[in-house]
């Protein structure tokens, strides 16, 4: 029976985290996150894995190109790890601005109707659609110990998929938004048991940043 260990990892600080300007995706870490993700390779090299995937998000990439220094994997690379998409006009704007937090607060709201879109943000049924992806490719893969690069909002959604299976919905994610925080370079640390058929996924620790306590002093 397949035993599997997934590290779902979070970006290190992004330009966009600093500033707080929304971006498409190709801020870059700033030097904090650099110094975040050279932290968690580091921890990751302790963890022996064997897969390393990314987001094709650049401040996904630059973290994943240190844990690949650290570890010798090549990155793997998907286009269906990003984080939820919202509308692009919010590009460039602040995230506290009003407007965009009146956006995102009723999009999170609006959850709960699974082919409900603002815009060209991304739907609910989306979200789930690219999650279940997500879920079935570490499942099938031949990877034992696989590290994953991503985003926070994306993690808590995945770890949601986890958790309901396909009974998820908007109102869990919502109170998954707002309850679990996130910290850059976290380690949420979850197992697929696939002896367990109806209910395989397992969350063991979340966003765990133990490893960043030198770098925070």
């Amino acid at each position: 029976m397949a035993l599997k260990n997934i590290y779902l990892i979070r970006h290190g600080q992004s330009a966009e985290n600093e500033s707080g300007i929304l971006s498409d995706g190709t801020a870059p870490l700033t030097a904090q996150g650099r110094q975040e993700a050279t932290t968690v390779a580091a921890r990751v090299q302790t963890l022996k894995p064997d897969t390393l995937m990314a987001s094709h998000y650049l401040r996904a990439q630059q973290t994943a190109a240190t844990i690949s220094e650290a570890t010798g994997l090549p990155v793997e690379t998907y286009d269906f790890l990003f984080e939820n998409r919202y509308p692009s006009w919010t590009i460039g704007k602040h995230h506290r601005a009003p407007d965009v937090l009146e956006s995102a607060l009723y999009i999170h709201d609006q959850y709960v109707e699974e082919d409900f879109k603002q815009d060209d943000a991304e739907s609910f049924a989306e979200l789930k659609e690219r999650g279940q992806k997500t879920l079935s490719l570490l499942a099938a893969h031949s990877g034992q110990n696989i590290v994953v690069v991503s985003h926070g909002l994306f993690i808590r959604f995945l770890v949601g998929l986890m958790i309901f299976g396909n009974e998820f919905t908007g109102r869990e994610f919502k109170a998954l938004i707002h309850g679990f925080n996130t910290k850059n370079t976290g380690v949420t640390w979850c197992l697929y048991d696939e002896s367990f058929h109806a209910k395989p996924w397992r969350l063991m620790t979340w966003n765990d940043h133990e490893h960043l306590a030198e770098t925070n002093e």
